[in-house]
């Protein structure tokens, strides 16, 4: 539910995939609750083909879900929606539904127009069906650069479901992306003090408000304020290090160097693969040296290089192996012959160093949705060739899978070249300022004769 940007990938080569399959999801025959629930299960885990293949899922077929009815209709929409396919609205009792889920994939794939127009074909149900209704409208407006549209819908929500909670913070966000600042931290601290449920969903969401906050208020020369609000992010959470990188600046903002050590310090101690981790190298030394012990700074800014040389070539060698897509299949050939989760298999195949810069890549939506979509083809794949064996159908469907993978197997190293490019030309640019902080640093040393022991 994050603010999303997706680059449209929804291509011809993927149009009309698995027509055939379709066309035998056509029956009337029963199916049970259970059925349907099952059903819905598998469209939302990378097991759609399943759900195309089941001719016994009836149209008459529903079941409630957080005050929505969830019919065969809309299980089939998801499960075709999984392979970029064409799907029409639904008079269904999930018209709505089905209408939302086409709503977002059109969201993600740019179309604002298209999305709002499809949004607007009809009612929604109270409870999380309208509520999504409202989110995405709420979206489509921020992308379109209609926040005025967006702020009166968020105060017009009708309901209390906690995603409301997003379209705050992405209004917030975006004020920050503007430049508005007092306007950001207005709609920021909103969203961190509203009351969500306890969950981790809705404790990272208040978590990244806070962070995003903290930030806003150091821009805005307010540590005091700053402060108070990266306090509140877990340590546990998944924008810890963010707020320890912002929380250093805020003591630097009140002239409090050796308090600001302390989280950076901390932070220096993690993953190496983590651009906040990576930042904290230089600014342990920055702190050292407001302090006048540069011989400790002149140490630490010596080792960041050797790290930075580390992760340099560890990236080098994720880039050359993406080119070549060697990467890939060798995650493919891992995922087969296991039953584990794709993330496990990457984890397997890559190895711990080249894992952690994977895991830090896959947190950019675009490349992880279309790994997602990559690996769920894979288990279909292997999925047809236990049950189907060598029919001319499983043989049909397995070219065609074949084919749309292969397209995302191309934008998958396409994008993963682009992330260990932006990130080499990053730490680069920390290594060049580290090597020279490291000969100021000599220079001040020599200059006072003051080596710390």
């Amino acid at each position: 539910m994050q603010r999303m940007n997706l680059k449209a990938f929804f291509t011809g080569q993927r149009a009309g995939l698995l027509g055939v399959a379709l066309m035998a999801c056509v029956s009337q025959s029963s199916a049970s609750d259970y059925q349907i629930r099952e059903a819905y299960f598998k469209a939302n885990t990378g097991r759609a083909l399943e759900v195309l293949l089941d001719s016994s899922l009836a149209r008459s077929s529903s079941f409630e879900w957080r005050g929505s009815k969830i019919d065969s209709a809309y299980v089939r929409t998801l499960a075709a929606l999984k392979f970029g396919m064409s799907v029409a609205d639904s008079r269904s009792e999930s018209a709505g539904r089905v209408r939302l889920a086409l709503a977002e994939n059109q969201l993600s794939a740019g179309d604002y127009p298209a999305a709002l127009a499809t949004l607007q074909g009809g009612g929604y149900s109270k409870g999380l069906e309208r509520a999504q209704s409202q989110y995405l409208r709420g979206q489509i407006f921020i992308h379109s650069n209609e926040i005025d549209q967006a702020q009166r819908l968020f105060k017009k929500w009708k309901g209390k479901d906690p995603l409301q909670a997003y379209l705050g913070l992405n209004i917030g966000i975006w004020f920050a992306e503007q430049n508005q600042l007092n306007k950001s931290a207005q709609w920021l601290a909103k969203t961190a003090a509203m009351q969500l449920p306890e969950a981790e969903e809705w404790n990272s969401l208040t978590d990244r408000a806070n962070v995003y906050l903290g930030g806003v208020y150091n821009f805005l020369g307010k540590p005091d304020l700053a402060r108070k609000a990266l306090e509140k992010v877990r340590l546990s959470g998944v924008d810890a290090n963010r707020a320890l990188l912002s929380l250093g600046w805020t003591d630097v903002a009140r002239s409090q160097n050796k308090q600001a050590l302390a989280p950076w310090s901390y932070l220096s101690e993690q993953s190496h693969s983590d651009a906040s981790v990576q930042e904290s190298y230089l600014l342990v030394p920055f702190a050292l040296g407001k302090l006048e012990a540069h011989g400790k700074a002149s140490n630490v800014y010596a080792k960041a290089i050797r790290i930075y040389d580390q992760e340099l070539a560890l990236l080098g060698k994720v880039k050359k192996q993406a080119a070549d897509g060697s990467l890939l299949k060798r995650i493919t050939r891992v995922h087969q012959s296991s039953k584990a989760t794709w993330q496990s298999s990457i984890r397997r195949a890559a190895g711990p160093q080249l894992t952690a810069y994977l895991t830090e890549a896959l947190k950019q939506e675009e490349l992880y949705m279309l790994m997602k979509s990559y690996m769920e083809i894979e288990d279909m794949r292997r999925w047809v060739t236990q049950v189907s064996g060598s029919t001319a159908g499983a043989k049909s469907a397995l070219l065609k899978m074949q084919s749309v993978q292969q397209a995302y197997a191309k934008s998958i190293n396409q994008v993963l070249q682009q992330d260990m490019a932006a990130q080499i030309k990053r730490l680069k640019e920390y290594q060049s300022h580290a090597n020279f902080s490291l000969a100021e640093s000599y220079e001040r040393v020599a200059d006072s004769n003051a080596w710390e022991q």
